[in-house]
Parts: C-alpha cells; structure tokens; sequence
C-alpha cells in the first residue's frame, strides 16, 4: 500500500515531563500547527492559572515527510506508536478536547426553529412526542405537545429534536 506522504494529520507527540509548552514554542518556531489542550483553574474572583489538561502530551498536524524532523525538537520524545506507527489522533477528537477546555462552543441554535415548525422530541421527559414550536425566546421554546395540546416552556439547549412534516 502507497501512502500520499502529503496529507496532513493529528499526532500525538511525546514529551519530556514539564516541557510541554517549550516543545510548543519550538513547533511555533518552526510553523507547525500544533494543540496543547489548557484549561483554567480560578484561584480568586479573577485570577487563574492554566494548567494542561494531558500531561506529557502536544498534538501537532503534520505530514509523514515531517516525521524525521518532529523527532529531534528539544523536549520531545517522538510521536505515540501504535504498532510501530504513528498513531492518527481524529480531528474530532482534537475538537472534542477544545470542547472539554471551553474553547468551543457547541449550544445548539434555537433560532433555527420556527414558530408553527413540527418537531419530534429525541430526548428527555418528552422523548418521543410530536410538538409544534409556538414561540422562541433566546433559548427558551414554548412548544404544544401534540397527542395531548398541553403547552409549554422548556430549555432550548436542551432539546433534541429531528423536523416533522
């Protein structure tokens, strides 16, 4: 099998314990796209530190021709095998991590409904029922629950729901 050497992918490249942000700056150095998941630890009203959510760990977007090069930056300790291969680390999984650190914000737009728009509710107390969307405010919904005409208000972030025609 003959890989396209160009392709970009996310790897995880080892480190030397506590050197996680140098093996960073030396990535930015040498123009690599690179991800060190943070998060903040509030320790006043205002006033956090940073701290790295995977301990010995920087995820870097390169090519296999970058492979020999990645190996040698200061602090680094090659990238994680599996089978003596580099392991892919999915770019989903790169945004399910921005997720966990707060650096993505995925609440659903409950603009995108309509009033009069039938919807079947996916989860929930509700899971199951057919409703019709009467009113959207910010993220609250006020939806009639079909099979019974109850009316009511509910958490648009919340709600899972697929269109009905």
């Amino acid at each position: 099998m003959i890989s396209d050497n160009t392709k970009n992918n996310w790897y995880a490249l080892r480190t030397i314990p506590h050197k996680e942000r140098h093996v960073c700056t030396e990535l930015n150095s040498r123009d690599y796209e690179y991800y060190l998941p943070l998060y903040k630890i509030y320790y006043d009203k205002n006033k956090y530190k940073e701290k790295i959510l995977i301990s010995y760990y920087v995820f870097v977007y390169l090519s296999e021709k970058d492979f020999e090069k990645i190996r040698f930056i200061p602090g680094s300790r090659g990238l994680l095998l599996y089978d003596f291969v580099p392991a892919i680390v999915k770019r989903e999984e790169i945004e399910v991590l921005r997720l966990i650190c707060g650096e993505l914000d995925l609440e659903p737009e409950v603009n995108t409904l309509v009033p009069g728009e039938k919807v079947k509710i996916l989860n929930g107390v509700l899971k199951g029922y057919t409703a019709r969307v009467c009113e959207c405010k910010s993220n609250k919904l006020g939806i009639e629950i079909l099979e019974n005409g109850f009316t009511i208000w509910i958490n648009g972030k919340d709600l899972l729901y697929e269109s009905v025609k």
